[in-house]
This record gives C-alpha cells, sequence and structure tokens, in this order.
C-alpha cells in the first residue's frame, strides 16, 4: 500500500504554533537589542559630554581643547591655512574669590565662560585652561582677527557688572588676553601657545 508520509493535522498545527512562537520571540529580541543600542547611544553621549566638558562652566576642558588643537594643525598644515589660539584670564581672580567667597567665584566663572561661548563664532572651541584662564582656538584666523576677536571678548565682559565686592558697586572685572597666530607668529607650532601665554603676560604687566 506504500507508506503514508502526510502529517496529521494536530502536528502541523503545533509546528505552526511553534514557528509562530519563535518568531515572536525573535521579534521581541531584535526590540529588546535596538533598546539596548539606544539606551547605549545615549549612555556614550552622556559619557562623551562628561568626559569633554569642564564641569563647572560646561565649556570644552583642557584634555579635549589638546585634541581639537592637534587636529586643527593637521588641517592647516594639509591645506595651508591659519589658526590662532586666544589666551583668556580673569584679572585678579584671586582677589575676587577673597573678597566675594569662592561661590561667588565659581558663579562668576560660569557668567564669564556663558558670555565667551555666547558670542565665539560657531568654529570657534572654547575651553577652560586652568582657574581663571580660557583658552579658544580659532580656525581660519589670522593674528589680526584673533587680536580683534580679544578685544571684542575683553570689551564685552568688562561691559558687564561683576562688582569686586558683593553688593557694592566696586571696580567691574577685567580680563587680560594673549593670541599667537600659526603660522604668522611662529612657524614652530609647539611655541604657539608659549606666545600666546608671553603675549598675556605682556598684557598683564600693562592692565
Amino acid at each position: 500500500d506504500g507508506i503514508h508520509l502526510e502529517l496529521p493535522i494536530v502536528e502541523i498545527v503545533r509546528r505552526l504554533e511553534d514557528r509562530n512562537r519563535l518568531l515572536e520571540e525573535n521579534r521581541r529580541l531584535v526590540d529588546s537589542l535596538k533598546r539596548y543600542a539606544k539606551e547605549l547611544e545615549v549612555f556614550s553621549a552622556s559619557l562623551r559630554e562628561v568626559t569633554d566638558h569642564d564641569a563647572l562652566t560646561g565649556l570644552f576642558n583642557h584634555r579635549y581643547f589638546l585634541d581639537a588643537f592637534e587636529t586643527e594643525l593637521s588641517r592647516s598644515r594639509r591645506h595651508g591655512r591659519p589658526f590662532s589660539v586666544m589666551l583668556l584670564e580673569i584679572d585678579r581672580f584671586r582677589q575676587y574669590n577673597h573678597d566675594n567667597g569662592h561661590a561667588a567665584g565659581d558663579l562668576l566663572l560660569q557668567n564669564v565662560a556663558r558670555i565667551l561661548d555666547g558670542d565665539s563664532r560657531r568654529s570657534t572651541i572654547f575651553a577652560r585652561f586652568s582657574a581663571a584662564r580660557f583658552i579658544a582656538l580659532l580656525p581660519e584666523t589670522d593674528g589680526a582677527g584673533a587680536r580683534a576677536a580679544a578685544d571684542k571678548f575683553r570689551a564685552t565682559v568688562t561691559a558687564r557688572a561683576f562688582p569686586m565686592i558683593a553688593g557694592t558697586a566696586g571696580e567691574a572685572v577685567k580680563v587680560i588676553e594673549g593670541v599667537a597666530a600659526y603660522p604668522e607668529d611662529v612657524a614652530d607650532v609647539d611655541a604657539l601657545m608659549g606666545r600666546a601665554d608671553d603675549d598675556l603676560v605682556a598684557s598683564r604687566s600693562t592692565a
């Protein structure tokens, strides 16, 4: 009579149910992996935000600036384009802290950082370089452009009323600046920040 190979209806239904169950489990697994990937992306972005930015001012930190500096240097050498470095330092910040307290000093740093970040070009990278010192990387900017930018920032900060003694109309906070352009001011890029620092020290002595 031959061998009867057809599956019983019950077995066919069972296999279909097993297949549908496996498909559903696979769909759930894919959805879970997508959620995990999204959560990982958000976490990575948050981690970059923490590791790249100064916690107090919200500006980029020293490490991020140095990485950006190397990137801009490579681009400048490749395309023969200038760039500049600008240092800005809050004058007599220690005295401000002494007269007003560290909380007021922190607030001053935050306010100055907000001014600098808000008034800069989108291509400019501002970072907190040390306690009361900020540094900016200005792509496609020669020495004259960097000096003009420094003068603008100094005037903007000075125009704000930051009294030296809390609750009084004392002397406004000033910033002193130093700039250096590559390759206009120095051919050796390793000396670029030193040149900007020398310019800042010279500005401090005449402030």
